[in-house]
């Protein structure tokens, strides 16, 4: 288990004893989220100090730091392969960047507010940003086109995505839930819930 603070660093804990195995330390200001690569070898965490980390599990080394937002980093996400990363930050837009070299590959723009949360399909091909601007927004992983728009959202959303579609978990109070067909976002069901953040759902 991998946890992120706002005292600047990760820690890695041993789950079966919860024995701490070590601490990553790097970040100038607190870690927002983290993500883990599906082989379990590297780890990726986001920070209000503008940067994503890329460390090796193994040793707890630094590999690399990934440098170009604005404003803190909210949420990162991994594509199944391993090989592309997403960052969605405060400073409004979400950055897509190559896992291999750090190279930032493109920045995707249209939020009017901070990028709160980013997730991505199970085959990859779709991304979706929540911010505080109200709106949830749908992306091309591969050319970086937004492909749908759903406004009205409650502000602050927190997402998740499964084979459906995806699942809108909001301080406000209200979990909606959206199916997409055809590049078009249908919200489905509205629940009375409280849901702090996407990843609170199982």
């Amino acid at each position: 288990l991998f946890s992120g603070s706002w005292d600047q660093t990760v820690k890695q804990w041993e789950v079966s004893s919860g024995r701490l195995i070590r601490t990553l330390a790097g970040h100038g200001s607190g870690v927002l989220s983290v993500a883990l690569s599906g082989d379990g070898q590297t780890l990726f965490s986001g920070s209000w100090d503008q940067t994503v980390k890329q460390w090796e599990v193994s040793s707890g080394r630094l590999i690399r730091t990934l440098a170009g937002h604005g404003d803190g980093v909210f949420s990162v996400a991994l594509s199944g392969d391993g090989q592309t990363l997403f960052s969605g930050s405060s400073d409004q837009t979400v950055k897509q960047w190559e896992v291999s070299s750090g190279r930032l590959i493109r920045t995707l723009a249209g939020h009017g507010d901070g990028v709160l949360s980013v997730a991505l399909s199970p085959d990859g091909q779709t991304l979706v940003s929540g911010s505080q601007d109200g709106t949830i927004k749908r992306w091309s992983s591969s050319s970086g086109q937004c492909l749908a728009t759903i406004w009205n959202w409650a502000e602050d959303a927190w997402l998740v995505m499964n084979r459906d579609g995806t699942f809108d978990g909001s301080p406000g109070g209200l979990a909606r839930l959206g199916f997409v067909d055809n590049n078009c976002v249908y919200p489905s069901h509205e629940f009375p819930q409280w849901l702090r953040s996407g990843d609170s759902i199982g």
